[in-house]
């Protein structure tokens, strides 16, 4: 495994450099673990639903909204990241998310109207903890410029995209659990856990916020 960068190649000494620096280890480990499920939670959802409902169309628009959710929310929780450090909006967000998880499970437990499940998928989407950008961000406060700060870097798209291939295929294979909502609750709890070591890390907490001139909350979405 290699990977051309600025500095010339990127070797496996430079990842185990940048993955065994003491305090990215922390870090590294609760990334992961939120990371693992991102790709479950639309697919985990969908399936519940269809699976509750017997409407692909009503389970397609829960698994659009957490989408359009997460892209709202994103540049949000950015730009909030930037105001106030990690560790306060990671937090909050953890906490809203397993709120609007728990109203979801309950709204397609008790057979509610389709907008129900809808807004509750869109307000998941908004909250789901953007652990894996910070975690990104991170590293260029950890590791100076260099071969193992690019191999840090390469490790975080590899990760992604090996994160890509397992959630859904792991929400495919819960999704045949007796109940077919333990996908969502599987996928949101490692999210969950995950997102709140991350943010509780010493190296996040810190991490103070950015200074200079600050722009809208929704950043280009505002215009």
């Amino acid at each position: 495994m290699s990977q051309t960068s600025a500095h010339g190649r990127t070797t496996l000494s430079d990842y185990r450099v940048a993955l065994s620096t003491p305090e990215a280890r922390g870090p590294v480990a609760a990334s992961a673990l939120a990371r693992l499920p991102i790709a479950m939670i639309g697919l985990s959802a969908l399936l519940y639903v269809q699976q509750r409902t017997h409407d692909f169309a009503v389970a397609g628009l829960v698994s659009a909204g957490t989408l359009v959710g997460v892209s709202i929310g994103s540049v949000a929780q950015g730009r909030l990241i930037d105001r106030f450090g990690p560790t306060r909006p990671l937090l909050v967000a953890s906490a809203l998310f397993s709120a609007l998880l728990t109203l979801l499970i309950g709204a397609i437990e008790a057979g509610s109207a389709a907008a129900v499940l809808i807004a509750a998928a869109f307000g998941i989407g908004v909250t789901e903890p953007m652990t894996g950008s910070a975690s990104r961000a991170l590293w260029g406060r950890l590791l100076p410029a260099g071969p193992a700060r690019d191999a840090a870097y390469a490790y975080e798209a590899i990760s992604m995209e090996v994160f890509f291939i397992l959630g859904p295929g792991l929400a495919g294979v819960l999704v045949t659990a007796p109940w077919p909502g333990t996908g969502l609750v599987v996928g949101g709890g490692l999210l969950l856990a995950g997102s709140v070591a991350f943010a509780l890390s010493r190296p996040v907490r810190a991490w103070g916020p950015a200074t200079g001139r600050r722009g809208p909350l929704l950043g280009a979405l505002a215009g």
